[in-house]
């Protein structure tokens, strides 16, 4: 099942992104080379949910993350993003 658009900003949100008043994403502080926004949200693919919400999850949750899309689903990307938000929240 694909996320709705308020679940994907919640999620990118609680990554640490966050909107500038002309509605820009901006990159989290722990980007510290990424010192500009861009246009929307990243896209939910592997690439990104691997680049930018993986890294930030301890060991115990990168692992139950990784666990439950290869158990549950067949389609990885939904399954990823559902497993880190599951996991995050």
């Amino acid at each position: 099942m694909k996320p709705t658009d308020g679940q994907l900003k919640e999620f990118w949100v609680l990554l640490g992104w966050r909107q500038d008043t002309i509605g820009n994403w901006i990159y989290p502080p722990q980007y510290k080379n990424k010192h500009f926004s861009m246009y929307g949200i990243p896209d939910m693919d592997l690439n990104n949910l691997f680049k930018y919400a993986m890294v930030t999850l301890d060991q115990a949750n990168y692992y139950k993350a990784l666990k439950s899309i290869f158990v549950k689903r067949k389609d990885l990307a939904p399954a990823l993003f559902w497993a880190i938000y599951e996991v995050m929240k």
